[in-house]
């Protein structure tokens, strides 16, 4: 234990945490469905970010495969740079094609608080949960578990707002990538472009519904007397940010030893060529031990080989929790 800070043992976790430093609250923005239309960028306005929040991109499809004609090639067409200013994200894509549809969730973290207030408890470097003026705009971790993905999980349906959940996991197979369906959210492994199984540590974060009192520990309300933090619930400990590679099969490392970060489709990758054909799978995420990877899943097509095609990564970043706060 830390001979400075608070240390809570929220009753969802059980694992008793230190909020000294770094903790923040999250909340879930909308689910956002794409199309380029006249050129090779998307912009999209997130109107509901509170100020002083930083936003983030939970990938649901950030690329996908696209078949030439007898004349072309099949490329993989994906979001090759992501741009967040404020409130506005700009996605660019690397070739232009009318009919791709970027998909993803947006989350926001909120920044560091004042802790100059003349009341209350001061937290360094963490948000002032009295500062907080809205108490559904409050998210926190509502549901933890050791599973087995037996080729697909999905997010238990008795937990408060479940439309609103961000999923955090930590694997460790270089074998097996995971993508996520932000509709049903549903988790799926693949090995290659078939169905596998993993051990997983999964964290669900939710935003929107009122937090319940602990039934013991602290409760925080702010000046409308809305409850903004409740320690029957663990906060977002942001422990780093990670950015993948454009490449397949490029690890890169957290900058933690467990790593926690949310998955999804992130680009198209050539699993298989030969006798002129190439097979192509949607590109998920691989994690073995603290680096993270591009790396084939769900399969999407046969087609034409070509020396042109080209498998690619969108380079999405990624908040990193540390799996040691939640399990």
């Amino acid at each position: 234990m830390s001979v400075y800070g608070i240390s809570i043992t929220p009753e969802v976790t059980g694992k008793e945490i230190e909020i000294t430093s770094g903790s923040r609250a999250m909340s879930y923005l909308g689910y956002y469905k794409t199309e380029v239309s006249n050129n090779n960028y998307i912009t999209v306005t997130v109107p509901n970010k509170t100020p002083g929040s930083t936003l983030y991109i939970v990938p649901v499809n950030m690329g996908t495969l696209v078949l030439g004609g007898t004349s072309s090639v099949t490329s993989a067409i994906i979001v090759d740079n992501i741009n967040i200013n404020g409130n506005v994200i700009t996605l660019h894509i690397n070739e232009y094609y009318r009919f791709i549809y970027p998909r993803f969730a947006v989350f926001e973290v909120l920044g560091a608080g004042n802790t100059a207030d003349s009341y209350g408890i001061a937290l360094a470097d963490s948000t002032n949960y009295l500062e907080i003026t809205d108490s559904s705009k409050m998210g926190c971790c509502v549901w933890v578990g050791n599973v087995t993905i037996n080729g697909t999980w999905s997010v238990p349906t008795s937990i408060p707002a479940r439309q609103n959940s961000v999923v955090f996991v930590n694997w460790s197979s270089a074998d097996a990538a995971l993508i996520f369906d932000d509709t049903t959210k549903t988790i799926s492994c693949y090995q290659n472009d078939s169905l596998t199984t993993v051990n997983a540590s999964i964290a669900v974060f939710t935003s929107g519904f009122n937090l319940e009192l602990p039934d013991y520990g602290l409760a925080i309300w702010n000046a409308n007397g809305q409850c903004t933090f409740s320690s029957k619930y663990a906060p977002l400990i942001a422990s780093g940010i990670v950015s993948l590679n454009a490449t397949p099969g490029t690890w890169v490392t957290c900058p933690v030893s467990r790593p926690m970060i949310p998955v999804g489709v992130v680009g198209a990758t050539k699993t298989w060529s030969g006798g002129g054909r190439a097979k192509w799978s949607e590109c998920g995420i691989k994690m073995s031990g603290n680096r993270v990877t591009g790396g084939a899943a769900r399969y999407m097509n046969n087609v034409a080989d070509s020396n042109m095609n080209r498998s690619l990564v969108s380079p999405v970043s990624f908040p990193v929790l540390d799996c040691n706060n939640y399990f």
